[in-house]
């Protein structure tokens, strides 16, 4: 890892959080008062979150087990934490003597006693020494991953541009639900930038603690107005309108912020994005991504490489032939699409050899979108991979449902890994070179270094038919090298 990055951890690790959660536990357990609530939930946010990141590499189901043991807890001290911080906002609209406020705030500690009761329960239920086994086994884990800043600025930049979609939704059309979806989203993005990005978190702390801060006081002020009407709090028209006023002045406020840091040229949002990698830096991160995933998944990530080099040397052949050229989908170059395909082609073996390929598809349908991408190019490849064995994907439903132009480049990247899988399988290694060559309306497949065996040349002649069929000229496999 970075340097930085690895002088973080070493403060705030894995292991660190995890026993933070623990002793925390012990605080909170005698009052349930509003400060100890608030630390734990933090240690607890600090555990999960670190875990979501760490998965989107790591695909460890003691990750998992740990996110899923803090969920139960966490949840239980975020309904006691957000009746704290309804009746703060009681106490701070209303007057000394308002009814209205002596009413609520009757209400919020009768929830109170309920949700503390909630939580002891919870609390008493949490299993204390699998946490601290896991703690042991995850830190190990985070000490060992090879992945530096870059790839954890692919997981960042993925989680900005879900925030962003989410924010031109509350443009558009303005309603509480869309800016409580926003806020959940700028959240899970600074967690990342927090955990995993120190040098970014020094400059942009404040900015996305400002914006967390004013989503977060726009949904409590929305909440304490549905739970005044649920509760039937009002008893006439002008206790109904001094608290709509007062609470709408103090969520316009808000909303008022956070346009003045979203929108415009100014935009955070921006200033974010351009923070983080662009270019062949950012397509180069992503690939490493995807390599660290399908490292501890794939029982031979060296033979993913071998494929990989051999794809890439195919592609590059048929472009230099003119059967196709150097082609680039929705901004993202299939050149780099092969590449990720073939490293992730086989990582279905993790869970056992029959039927690998269609796991595969599965598994990569899971993964979030890299930024730049759409889910149609994560498809593609999760198909390329898919057909890299087995039945031709001319009458397979996912296929069909693809444009006719993407049909034609997923069919042309699985014949591809078609061809790399029997030229890999008949001896020819990444140290040997090949050569397409373009004759008369047909290519020729030369190898420099010669395949072991006639079978292996017939074994390489037999897995050419989808890419012969893809590129619409035949392929003819030589047993000699070309001159």
């Amino acid at each position: 890892m970075a340097t930085a990055l690895a002088t973080a951890q070493d403060k705030r690790g894995i292991q660190h959080w995890m026993g933070r959660v623990v002793k925390e536990c012990q605080g909170t357990a005698s009052t349930f008062e509003a400060d100890p609530v608030h630390d734990l939930r933090v240690a607890l946010r600090r555990c999960r979150s670190m875990a979501e990141g760490f998965r989107a590499i790591d695909p460890d189901p003691t990750w998992r087990k740990m996110r899923k043991a803090g969920k139960a807890l966490f949840s239980a001290l975020g309904e006691l934490r957000d009746v704290q911080v309804l009746k703060d906002w009681v106490a701070k609209l209303g007057a000394a003597d308002d009814p209205v406020k002596e009413r609520l705030t009757a209400y919020c500690e009768i929830r109170e006693r309920e949700l503390k009761a909630k939580a002891a329960a919870t609390l008493s239920e949490f299993d204390t020494s699998s946490w601290l086994r896991w703690a042991y086994v995850l830190d190990s884990r985070e000490r060992h991953l090879s992945a530096d800043s870059d790839v954890f600025q692919v997981i960042a930049l993925e989680k900005l541009e879900d925030a962003l979609r989410l924010h031109r939704t509350a443009l558009r059309n303005r309603s509480k639900v869309a800016l409580h979806a926003l806020r959940i989203g700028i959240k899970r993005f600074r967690y990342i930038v927090e955990n995993f990005l120190p040098e970014h978190d020094e400059r942009w702390s404040k900015g996305l603690k400002e914006l967390q801060d004013a989503l977060g006081e726009i949904h409590d002020l929305d909440v304490l107005w549905a739970t005044a009407l649920r509760l039937r709090s009002f008893t006439s028209a002008e206790e109904r309108e001094r608290w709509r006023s007062s609470i709408g002045r103090a969520r316009a406020e808000r909303v008022a912020l956070y346009r003045q840091k979203f929108v415009g040229r100014n935009s955070l949002f921006l200033q974010w994005r351009q923070g983080l990698l662009s270019g062949d830096r950012l397509q180069q991160a992503i690939r490493k991504k995807f390599e660290i995933w399908a490292g501890f998944l794939d029982p031979d990530p060296a033979h993913a490489k071998r494929i990989a080099h051999t794809s890439l040397a195919i592609y590059d052949g048929l472009v230099s032939c003119g059967v196709m050229g150097s082609t680039v989908i929705h901004e993202v170059d299939v050149r780099d699409l092969l590449s990720i395909a073939a490293i992730v082609h086989e990582v279905g073996r993790a869970v056992g050899k029959k039927k690998h390929h269609k796991r595969t598809v599965r598994m990569l349908n899971k993964l979030d979108v890299p930024p730049g991408w759409t889910a149609e190019h994560l498809r593609m490849i999760g198909l390329a991979a898919r057909y890299h064995r087995g039945a031709l994907p001319f009458a397979h439903p996912a296929y069909a449902r693809l444009a006719r132009s993407k049909q034609r480049m997923v069919a042309l990247l699985g014949g591809i890994l078609r061809l790399a899988e029997a030229v890999e399988s008949a001896g020819q290694k990444a140290d040997g070179e090949l050569l397409l060559e373009r004759r008369n309306g047909y290519l020729v497949l030369h190898a420099q270094k010669q395949p072991s065996s006639t079978k292996g040349v017939e074994r390489i002649a037999a897995r050419r038919h989808l890419l012969e069929t893809a590129c619409g000229i035949p392929i003819l496999v030589s047993a000699t090298a070309s001159p």
